[in-house]
């Protein structure tokens, strides 16, 4: 693993920001960006109480179009047990 570009840093922030301000019960967001064979790859996990773990992976030649995958992919595991816990009573 290298260091990260700060724009690149700076973009998944941002993304995952986005993801902790869909659901606030998140306790931990991690990231690992490499770089191999000409493709990025990036691993995403989460996680929230009491013992929940979402995870996500997504490679492509891109740094952002990999980031943006794996956070859509994160963001969909998320939404789903979201929306099982809410209570949907009117």
């Amino acid at each position: 693993h290298q260091p990260v570009e700060e724009a690149a840093r700076e973009y998944l922030e941002e993304r995952l920001g986005r993801l902790a301000r869909l659901f606030e019960r998140l306790t931990a967001v991690h990231a690992i960006l490499d770089h191999g064979h000409g493709e990025y790859i990036v691993e995403l996990t989460a996680s929230a109480p009491p013992h929940h773990r979402f995870s996500a992976r997504a490679e492509g030649a891109e740094l952002r179009l990999a980031i943006d995958v794996a956070d859509h992919k994160l963001e969909a595991q998320v939404r789903s047990w979201k929306e099982r816990i809410v209570d949907h009573r009117p």
